[in-house]
């Protein structure tokens, strides 16, 4: 009998860009791995020390990271606010994680 469930996976639980796999057990029987891709974070407030899109070490604009993202990823923004304008020319998603992220003026 085929039976589906769906689940979200805290944000931190994946820490940057890259390849992830996901494999659900349930009465010890493992399924099998399901590749995703890891966001792209943005943190308007981040300040100290190097930036690699990761939930730790994330851009500090919304520009370095469309620049970084693949094309149909996604960035993760953290709440804050940024005046930037810009234009983007691929498909992404954006998303606020955490509170409400404002772009622009």
């Amino acid at each position: 009998k085929v039976v589906t469930t769906e689940a979200t996976l805290p944000a931190s639980i994946y820490d940057g860009p890259g390849i992830y796999s996901l494999v659900v057990i349930a009465n010890g029987i493992a399924s099998d791995p399901v590749a995703f891709y890891g966001p792209v974070w943005v943190d308007f407030n981040y300040t100290v020390g190097p930036e690699n899109g990761s939930y730790t070490e994330p851009y500090d604009t919304l520009a370095k990271g469309t620049n970084n993202v693949s094309s149909g990823g996604t960035i993760a923004i953290k709440p804050g606010s940024s005046s930037e304008t810009m234009t983007i020319s691929k498909p992404m998603t954006i998303t606020a994680v955490g509170g409400a992220a404002t772009i622009g003026n």
